[in-house]
């Protein structure tokens, strides 16, 4: 994967820093404007010096229904993109149609966040 993406479903982060116990599923509600093959998925990176733990990703639709996931790894090993680190190999179907999502990931240590925890990097699909 390059050093950009043409496409982030959750826009860069914003907010203030804190160190949270999270502990537990975060997320939010995306809105995707045109279908897009998701490429790979990721984790906020406060420091953008890795990460403590590795944290579990996914897409649900709105139904709740989980419609692909990945692993980002804990550390370095993921490429960092815009703060977030991402991972490519995903689990279920790549490919979003425009409408709306949901898009989470698990902590389960403490971490520093600072808006947006997760994000998604796609390309377009014509």
């Amino acid at each position: 994967m390059g050093g950009h993406c043409s496409h982030l479903c959750g826009g860069g982060s914003t907010g203030v820093s804190d160190l949270v116990d999270l502990h537990r599923n975060q997320g939010l509600g995306v809105y995707i404007d045109q279908a897009i093959s998701v490429t790979s998925l990721g984790w906020w990176d406060y420091d953008a010096d890795g990460l403590a733990a590795s944290h579990q990703v996914g897409i649900w639709n709105t139904a709740g229904t989980l419609l692909l996931s990945a692993t980002v790894a804990s550390g370095t090993a993921d490429p960092l993109i815009d703060r977030f680190r991402f991972n490519s190999p995903l689990s279920g179907s790549s490919t979003l149609a425009a409408g709306n999502y949901v898009i989470g990931g698990l902590s389960t240590v403490d971490d520093y966040t600072a808006g947006n925890l997760v994000n998604c990097c796609g390309e377009s699909v014509s």
